[in-house]
């Protein structure tokens, strides 16, 4: 594979991953809690700098959406879980391009 080919095939298949580890986290999130409200998905996409599932839960899912601590326990979990998935496999990608593309 050329490095002209490579520098657009490795990027795309890395934030490929990571939105089909949020779009099926966010997905498996819908079918657990009661409801899911309207603007949640753009909130589960939205919130990857905070750090914690707790402080997750309670400022966004909590106090901004009004789910109750159960619900806002199980988004902000599936959030992490979405969070590890992405960051495993872009980092996979990352570590295979390297190593079946690099000069050996």
């Amino acid at each position: 594979m050329s490095p002209t080919l490579q520098s657009v095939v490795i990027p795309l298949a890395v934030l490929s991953i990571i939105c089909a580890s949020l779009h099926s986290c966010a997905t498996m999130a819908r079918k657990r809690v009661s409801t899911w409200k309207s603007g949640a998905t753009f909130w589960f996409w939205r919130t990857v700098s905070l750090t914690g599932h707790e402080k997750r839960a309670k400022t966004i899912w909590m106090d901004r959406l009004g789910y109750d601590e159960a619900d806002a326990l199980i988004i902000a979990n599936y959030q992490s879980l979405a969070y590890f998935l992405a960051g495993f496999g872009g980092s996979s990608v990352l570590v295979a391009a390297w190593y079946f593309f690099g000069q050996h």
